[in-house]
């Protein structure tokens, strides 16, 4: 199945909800037309140069460059070819994932066989099967149980595994200014706060492992 009209639906959601940003982060991630790419950079720094000038007190442009930026993109999805984006190509890094029990089953739809070839979801609590308990990454889902004392177990039981954090605000965040262990664990960390940019952070983490490796020693 194309990816691309799956591209332009989650868009076009994601700006209906007046979520921008989370737009911009989709369509970087997945253009590979130049051209199209810095179209799109060029209207991402436009409105947040508008909306930074605004915030100054310098000017009260931004409610229009945000409108102009919505139709431009807009547009643009209108245009997009299947040449402009890359393909879904399945990803074989071993992906653990921890769920609140009333997401396993989105959880599982979004990581499905057929696009990640060693993936596991599994409920906050539940045993880890042994092929997981060396993943390269894992993902926390800080929707339901508190996810940060999992994260602190898991650093010491995976200390090769690098973390997506799913959520508002990593909770290491600001611990981190204080306590080196915390700091470590935060180094190790991705971090995505919308289901749209989920896949998109995985990738540029699993690249991320591949150039430098695994996480240094805490």
């Amino acid at each position: 199945m194309s990816p691309l009209p799956t591209l332009i639906q989650k868009c076009r959601a994601i700006i209906g909800d007046g979520t921008m940003e989370t737009c911009f982060d989709l369509l970087e991630a997945s253009l590979v037309n130049r051209a199209r790419l810095d179209e799109l950079l060029i209207l991402k720094g436009n409105l947040n140069r508008a909306k930074h000038s605004q915030s100054l007190g310098l000017s009260d442009t931004a409610d229009r460059v945000s409108a102009t930026t919505t139709a431009a993109i807009l547009e643009m999805l209108n245009k997009l070819t299947e040449e402009d984006i890359s393909p879904i190509n399945p990803i074989n890094g071993r992906i653990l994932i921890l769920s609140p029990e009333s997401k396993v089953a989105e959880w599982r739809a979004m990581f499905s066989t057929q696009n990640f070839s060693h993936a596991h979801v599994i409920q906050y609590g539940q045993d880890i099967p042994l092929d997981y308990r060396t993943p390269d990454v894992v993902i926390f889902d800080d929707s339901g149980p508190n996810a940060r004392p999992y994260m602190a177990q898991y650093a010491e039981e995976m200390p090769q595994a690098h973390f997506l954090y799913f959520g508002e605000t990593n909770p290491f965040t600001e611990s981190r200014k204080r306590n080196p262990k915390d700091a470590a664990i935060f180094d190790r960390c991705a971090n995505a706060n919308s289901k749209f940019t989920v896949h998109a952070r995985l990738r540029e983490l699993l690249e991320f492992r591949r150039i430098y490796g695994v996480p240094e020693p805490a």
